[in-house]
């Protein structure tokens, strides 16, 4: 991770690693430059990803200054060299972490689910925070010889291994996630792990700077989701826009979504939108779909045909929007048993004047 083969025959590799990382560099330039362009709302997971960027950022810069300066003889070239690198690997634990509490944040969208395990998941990476500074004064896992050579052990294979278990834990999370029956949208998290192992088997047996390359390829990605996620955004309530609805049309054609009941809901005043989404948002299950399809009309799908279930939904809707003085009418659709999932959602967006 960042390290590559820099013990083995490095000269002719010196010119190829800098052009490498400069490339990730500019990648990671254009990411900053369309997020905050395209990023319309400055939330948790924007810090994250900015935060991500960055530190890959910085990454970069430091890698190719040790490369400029590596075996050559200068007062304190191995003093110098085992803190940038020192700092080099603390950066990669940061970037790993970070990636690892963005995913998090991104499939259960709560800060309280982020604090309460916060210190369950910061262990390992303390346990090796704590190795690369023991390491700076030791060597017991990388060490610069007498001739600014860099060396490492096998154990720092080892330390590897804990900072690639939250990218394995991510992925992790993503599956338990979705076997429990959430929708993660847009979000799809195998593009940008992929380029991660990828630069990073690359560059174990090649010795180029392929990770760096890879990380910024897979958060150029990420970024493309987070895009195409915003583009289906409405701004103003937080919601989806009606346009999202083809891509839920395409998801029940798959059988990858099952839509069982519809509540719609049709405000007095348009200017009452953004209030009515925090009602929603308080109300409604994690897993429903909703939708603003029109000026003060709102559908949310539901995968449920419990009638009980929706009527107590829709009552609630109704009371906490009430109590927030809104005027708001509420419609209950459900599925027929002899009614496909996809007859049921293509005939209820006819009716709603979706496009």
């Amino acid at each position: 991770s960042g390290k590559g083969m820099r013990g083995r025959d490095m000269d002719y590799h010196v010119l190829a690693n800098i052009d490498v990382t400069i490339a990730a560099l500019l990648i990671l330039l254009g990411i900053f430059v369309m997020s905050s362009r395209t990023t319309r709302t400055k939330d948790m997971r924007y810090f994250f990803f900015l935060g991500m960027t960055g530190e890959l950022f910085i990454l970069c810069v430091v890698s190719i200054v040790i490369e400029l300066l590596e075996r050559r003889f200068f007062y304190g070239a191995r003093i110098t060299l085992t803190l940038l690198e020192t700092v080099c690997a603390l950066l990669i634990d940061v970037w790993m972490l970070t990636l690892f509490l963005y995913n998090l944040y991104t499939i259960y969208q709560s800060r309280d689910y982020i604090r309460r395990a916060f210190w369950r998941y910061m262990t390992p990476f303390i346990i090796i925070v704590v190795l690369e500074i023991l390491n700076a004064f030791t060597g017991f896992m990388w060490y610069y010889d007498a001739n600014i050579i860099y060396h490492d052990t096998g154990l720092y294979t080892w330390s590897d291994v804990i900072r690639y278990a939250y990218v394995l834990a991510s992925a992790i999370q993503v599956v338990i996630y979705r076997r429990q029956g959430g929708q993660t949208g847009f979000y799809r998290m195998s593009l940008y792990v992929l380029a991660i192992i990828i630069g990073t088997l690359t560059e174990s047996f090649t010795g180029y700077y392929a990770f760096y390359l890879g990380a910024a390829l897979g958060m150029a990605f990420l970024y493309m989701e987070t895009a195409n996620e915003i583009g289906f955004t409405d701004e103003e309530s937080g919601f989806s826009t009606s346009q999202y609805l083809l891509y839920l049309y395409e998801q029940v054609n798959k059988g990858k979504y099952r839509p069982e009941s519809i509540l719609s809901y049709v405000l007095s005043e348009e200017d009452e939108i953004s209030a009515f989404s925090r009602v929603l948002n308080s109300v409604l299950p994690e897993e429903s779909e909703t939708v603003r399809v029109g000026d003060r009309e709102i559908v949310t799908f539901l995968e449920t045909t419990e009638r009980g279930m929706i009527a107590m939904l829709a009552e609630d809707v109704q009371m906490v929007a009430e109590e927030a003085r809104i005027k708001v009418t509420t419609e209950q659709k459900i599925r027929k048993p002899n009614e496909t999932e996809k007859a049921f959602f293509a005939e209820n967006i006819r009716l709603n004047r979706r496009f």
